[in-house]
């Protein structure tokens, strides 16, 4: 296509905007610029075709596209592509492209073809860094579960720990069994010909210093860094005994820091400190700390710039509405009918969620403490139940004589309602601890049949970071754990709550639903304010031009003769 009307500055405007050259000084992006071959597309056409040969780096000069995957053979939405968004990063190392890219309306493309994105990666080294950053993520990313991620929300990086503390975590266990090994090979023909029972012995160790070994490595390999479009995250898992995610939104940075030891700086790795209102998250012994860190602080610097760019977006649509107003709709008149209510009678109330441990009703969502909770609390009464039914049965049925059928039944009956209402206390009790998150509140409820109720509140606005735990087998096998939210200087603990990687999801993404519906609301009085100042002057605007003051501060010529 003809590039003469395309100017160099706006090329280098794009690719600074792009996350990719994130740290590129201005002499290198200029090189960049230079690799770089621009393409118009059209609306409608199709740029990449999924599982096609992913041969080049693809940045969006202006317009807009959207990507979809086929999942099944069926095509789903995936993104929006704007000016500065990129694909095909991953064209180095010669993969598909797990996407499909499609033209919403006529767009200009950059592409960088994966010879010259070589070279430049061999030119550039922070370049370079970067795209094996991203690989190296892409590979992670495809074997985790990631269910706790927002709708629309990005990875854009993900690691372990260095590999050096892997082979930490290994050297023991394997010096162990060398040293086993060896005098095992040594002693070999008289561990067989006298002592069997000694070789069962040593294979038994072996085979537990293995296990052990193996454990470890589990271990390393189920610590996650991860830096998403919203949030930073340390995830930390210990088979079968401890499962907690740290994490802290892009909204709340302070500032990023690295610190690293003498040893970390030869072997590249450190310790990357996002420091927030509630105090720093770790995130600890990452290789290349440096770019990493930078990755983080260039996304924060992009979440605060994508928030500018939306107040412009809206204080615009603002300013044609004021001007020119839009008559409402029938429709819309339709829509705001009052519908009456219907309100569920007691015993649906109580049925509906008899044993659920979450439920949401108008907008409010409730946690209860997991069913293992329950059954520990009512496993006894349940038990006496379930025997005193049997004898009651097996009395009518004659299998046993002893007592008299009357007082047998009479007083089953009596000890059977005592049980019962044992059970029904237990059950109750279970029931009334709850949890919830309002859209600005969260609410701890404690309370005791028939007893006393301690109930704790707190402002979304006043969380300062969340935080969950698993610990033991019966919590990892039965997925339930506690979260705890720091609020100033307490803390407020949902206790055995199920899911508790659903339950931190759902407090973030009422924090996040909540700051944003505040700056919504600012936004939107600052614009009305606005709007309402520059729709004065619009209908006075040729008053004011030939206002009194104006006409008396010019001399008439008559006077001045």
């Amino acid at each position: 296509m003809d590039n003469d009307h395309v100017n160099i500055e706006d090329v280098l405007e794009v690719l600074k905007a792009c996350r990719l050259f994130s740290g590129l000084t201005g002499e290198e992006l200029s090189v960049v610029a230079q690799a770089v071959e621009l393409f118009q597309v059209k609306r409608g056409d199709s740029i990449c075709i999924q599982g096609a040969q992913n041969d080049a780096l693809w940045i969006v000069y202006s317009g807009l596209l959207y990507q979809t995957v086929a999942i099944g053979g069926v095509e789903t939405f995936s993104r929006n592509l704007e000016a500065g968004e990129y694909w095909g990063q991953d064209c180095l190392h010669a993969g598909k492209l797990k996407n499909s890219v499609h033209v919403l309306k006529t767009s200009m493309l950059i592409r960088i073809t994966a010879p010259k994105l070589r070279e430049l990666a061999g030119r550039l080294p922070m370049l370079d860094s970067t795209l094996q950053i991203l690989h190296n993520s892409g590979k992670i990313t495809q074997r985790m579960s990631l269910d706790w991620l927002q709708p629309g929300e990005e990875v854009f990086y993900a690691g372990r720990r260095h590999p050096i503390f892997l082979f930490q975590k290994l050297a023991i266990p394997a010096l162990t069994i060398s040293v086993i090994l060896f005098f095992t090979l040594v002693f070999l023909d008289a561990l067989l010909a006298g002592a069997p029972v000694l070789f069962s012995i040593i294979l038994v160790v072996c085979l537990a210093v293995a296990g052990w070994g193996g454990w470890s490595a589990v271990d390393w390999i189920n610590d996650y860094s991860i830096v998403t479009s919203l949030r930073v995250v340390w995830l930390e898992r210990v088979a079968l005994i401890y499962d907690s995610r740290h994490e802290a939104p892009l909204s709340s940075l302070q500032s990023v820091d690295v610190q690293t030891t003498q040893l970390g700086r030869l072997m590249g790795y450190g310790n990357v400190f996002v420091r927030t209102i509630s105090g720093p998250l770790v995130l600890p012994d990452v290789e290349s700390p440096e770019d990493v860190a930078g990755l983080i602080y260039q996304h924060w610097e992009l979440s605060k710039a994508t928030r500018r760019k939306d107040e412009i977006t809206h204080m615009e649509q603002t300013l044609r509405n004021r001007l020119k107003p839009e008559a409402p709709s029938a429709a819309t008149t339709a829509s705001a009918s009052v519908q009456e209510v219907v309100k569920p009678g007691l015993l649906q109330e109580l049925f509906a969620d008899f044993f659920k441990v979450r439920y949401e009703t108008g907008g409010v969502v409730t946690y209860r403490k997991h069913w293992y909770v329950l059954v520990r609390k009512t496993w006894k009464p349940a038990l006496a139940l379930a025997v005193g039914l049997a004898l009651w049965f097996g009395r009518l049925a004659g299998v046993y004589n002893f007592v008299p059928v009357l007082e047998s039944l009479v007083l089953l009956a009596f000890v059977l309602l005592i049980v019962a209402t044992w059970w029904i206390y237990n059950y109750v009790d279970w029931r009334n601890d709850t949890y919830q998150i309002t859209q600005d509140q969260i609410i701890d409820i404690e309370r005791k049949p028939l007893g006393k109720e301690v109930k704790k509140v707190a402002q979304l606005d006043n969380i300062l970071s969340i935080e969950y735990k698993r610990i033991g087998v019966m919590s990892i096998f039965l997925n339930f754990g506690t979260v705890i939210v720091a609020v100033g200087t307490s803390a407020f603990h949902f206790e055995s709550v199920y899911n508790p990687s659903q339950v931190q999801q759902d407090l973030f993404a009422k924090m996040a639903a909540h700051q944003w519906k505040k700056k919504t609301d600012t936004m939107n009085e600052e614009r009305e304010r606005v709007g309402d100042w520059i729709a004065t002057y619009h209908q006075h605007q040729d008053e004011y031009r030939t206002s009194p003051v104006d006409s008396a501060a010019s001399p008439n010529p008559e006077e001045l003769s």
